[in-house]
């Protein structure tokens, strides 16, 4: 994407830097780390780079200040949290613990990159009906403003009616034009109120988040989404020492619907006063069987970091199957959708030529 299209940095609003970046960074990091070098050094070299935003880059090099004064590496990192996730920082308290930073790295690396891989498709999936969409509206704002009106001050010099389709279509088209983006204002401004809205009140982003997951389409790749990060989460944090409840407690941290968020802290409260988890999960009716399963399994077995690498797994598969379908099943839509505004517009305009051609036939006859 280039520079001048992108969003600049603005912390608290969105992160400094993208999950696609953020799994080079980890990347690089655990190679730098690998070689010998130490981490505030690693630090200052990715810093050095000009590969990531100043902002990103500021954060980084208050972190080594961080850790240059005897900070723990999680603290360090968590001093800066419009960089870096919480979830990334309880992997490094993790790692803190295990002595395996390397490996903690690269399963962040992996973990973010999976993200905006994900975030890429559905972003391709919305793309392609924005187009049409922006093509559709060109052609009304070119109709109203250019052709139609010819045809218009062409009939009145005639003294002739133009055809009942061509009227209704230069009226729709004329609607349009003002109404298209009075609705996009609307929309917007629904969308800004909608977003403070939920900052300032956890129930009602919880009831916005619960209603987003019933979208059609999108609803369910959400759903999707969120099973994929949470066995993505639970089984790299219980690998590397982190309890369940806190695994959990990261995991509604970082879940970006609020829905799922509070469900997951529920079960977390479950955890504390005694219940398992399969059973803890079963009271919220809303995790498919084939999850259920493998949490069963992890139970039987206690093996919970191989059951949710396998429901990762699971996850990740539909999830990619169902986006690859959406986005099959949106193209011949889209088109057909267009090749009707298309043949409308075509006869709205050929059925003038015609009637004026016939008139012209009769008054030489």
């Amino acid at each position: 994407m280039k520079e001048w299209f992108k969003i600049p940095p603005m912390p608290g609003v969105f992160p400094t830097v993208s999950s696609k970046r953020f799994a080079v960074f980890c990347s690089q990091l655990r190679g730098l780390i690998k070689a010998g070098i130490t981490i505030p050094e690693g630090l200052s070299i990715i810093a050095d780079s000009n590969e990531y935003s100043k902002a990103f880059t500021t954060d980084l090099n208050i972190v080594r200040e961080h850790l240059l004064g005897g900070e723990h590496l999680s603290d360090s990192f968590r001093s800066c949290p419009g960089s870096f996730p919480d979830l990334f920082c309880t992997m490094l308290y993790s790692a803190e613990i295990s002595g395996d930073l390397e490996q903690v790295l690269e399963e962040s690396s992996g973990l973010y990159k999976a993200k905006a891989e994900q975030q890429g498709k559905t972003v391709s999936l919305l793309f392609y009906p924005c187009v049409v969409m922006v093509f559709a509206f060109a052609v009304l704002a070119f109709l109203t403003g250019y052709v139609l009106p010819v045809f218009e001050s062409s009939f009145s010099d005639a003294g002739m009616e133009m055809p009942l389709l061509t009227r209704v279509v230069t009226a729709c088209a004329g609607a349009a034009v003002y109404l298209i983006p009075l609705l996009a204002a609307i929309l917007a401004a629904a969308g800004l109120m909608i977003s403070r809205r939920c900052k300032a009140d956890e129930h009602f982003a919880r009831e916005i988040g619960r209603y987003c997951l019933k979208v059609p389409v999108f609803g369910k790749l959400q759903y999707y989404d969120g099973l994929r990060m949470l066995a993505g989460v639970l089984e790299i944090l219980l690998r590397t020492g982190i309890t369940l409840p806190e695994a959990l407690r990261v995991a509604s941290e970082t879940a970006q619907n609020r829905y799922l968020a509070s469900v997951y802290e529920d079960v977390r409260t479950d955890l504390y006063i005694g219940k398992r988890l399969s059973e803890s999960l079963d009271q919220t009716k809303i995790f498919e069987p084939v999850l259920m399963g493998m949490v069963r399994l992890g139970e039987k077995t206690g093996d919970f970091e191989g059951a949710m690498s396998s429901v990762k797994a699971w996850y990740s598969d539909v999830l990619a199957e169902r986006t690859d379908r959406y986005a099959r099943m949106a193209e011949p839509v889209m088109i057909g959708f267009l090749g009707i505004i298309v043949g409308i517009v075509m006869l709205a305009l050929f059925l003038p030529v015609l009637q004026n051609y016939q008139s012209f036939s009769t008054q030489i006859n």
